[in-house]
């Protein structure tokens, strides 16, 4: 019965997400057949926003679509590398990128012990070349990090995200399951969510007109 209330309460979205799942939809349909049954009912919707993690969700969709225009999963790493390294310096990245490179010639110099080191003609040894893939591989995923770090948003984009997130509930109440528009308010939407476990809550009221 608990979870049975629950579903009448709030509704998850994943995070920089305003798409219905299955069991979104299968929570709306419950929630609109009490509302036909009902008419008096009135659904109050308060769509939340986690400020922090929806906003990282929707800088990682920013960027992606970026990478995803090189075809970026489809490079090596030498290749990779290049292409993140051009967009971090076109995001006026260029003092992190500095930074970056720096802490990885660094990183190979500490972990390489003198003995180890390579001489003049002579092969690597297995251990610096897997210090210096290790290194690289910490570089890459740096640069990715810096570059999600520097995507802008603004607060209109959480906002739109809300209201995408009400404009989806609404279509599947009012157009799918024929509930009366007057039955489903919007109420103002907040910032101030919580996210948990990977999804952001929009909650739900019920009350009797």
């Amino acid at each position: 019965a608990e979870g049975e209330a629950e579903k009448l309460n709030s509704l998850a979205f994943n995070l920089g997400s305003s798409t219905l799942s299955e069991d979104n939809i299968a929570q709306l349909n419950t929630i609109a057949k009490l509302l036909n049954e009902r008419p008096q009912l009135i659904l109050e919707i308060r769509a939340l926003v986690d400020q922090e993690q929806d906003g990282l969700a929707l800088k990682q969709q920013k960027l992606d679509t970026l990478l995803e225009k090189s075809n970026i999963d489809d490079l090596p790493q030498p290749q990779r590398i290049p292409l993140l390294e051009e967009l971090l310096i076109s995001q006026n990245g260029n003092d992190e990128l500095a930074k970056l490179k720096s802490e990885m010639q660094t990183t190979i110099k500490a972990e390489q012990q003198p003995e180890q080191k390579s001489v003049e003609g002579e092969t690597k040894t297995a251990q610096e070349v897997t210090i210096v893939e290790t290194t690289v591989n910490d570089y890459e995923k740096a640069l990715y990090q810096t570059l999600l770090n520097k995507q802008p948003l603004r607060s209109l984009e959480l906002s739109n995200l809300a209201q995408e997130r009400i404009s989806a509930i609404k279509g599947q109440l009012i157009k799918n399951n024929k509930v009366e528009n007057g039955q489903v308010f919007a109420l103002q939407p907040s910032i101030d969510g919580k996210a948990e476990q990977g999804t952001v809550a929009t909650v739900f009221t019920l009350n009797a007109n």
